[in-house]
C-alpha cells in the first residue's frame, strides 16, 4: 500500500476530542465535530504501518472506521491483547 495513499476515518470520544483537534497530526487532517462530544478525523497517508502504533496509543478513545483492513487489524490486536490478559468471552 505504500505510495498509492491510504484514505482513513477514526472516530474519537469525547473523552480525548478536545486533545486530538489541539494539534495538526497530519497535513491532511480534517476533523468533524459529533452530537455526542466526540469527532471523526479523517486523512490520507502514505501506508497504514506508519500510523498504526500512533492509533494504538489512544486506546479505547478511538475506534478505527475506515479501510476495513486497519479496523480488522484492531480487532485482531484487542483480541490478542485479551489473550495476553487471559480475559474470557
Amino acid at each position: 500500500m505504500w505510495g498509492e495513499g491510504v484514505d482513513i476515518k477514526l472516530k474519537f470520544s469525547p473523552k480525548v476530542c478536545r486533545r486530538v483537534k489541539e494539534s495538526v497530526w497530519h497535513p491532511s487532517q480534517v476533523i468533524v465535530d459529533l452530537l455526542d462530544g466526540g469527532c471523526v478525523m479523517t486523512l490520507r497517508i502514505g501506508s497504514i504501518i506508519e500510523i498504526t502504533p500512533w492509533i494504538r496509543g489512544w486506546g479505547t478513545e478511538v475506534e478505527v472506521l475506515e479501510p476495513e483492513e486497519l479496523h480488522e487489524r484492531a480487532i485482531g490486536e484487542v483480541k490478542q491483547m485479551a489473550e495476553v490478559y487471559r480475559v474470557v468471552d
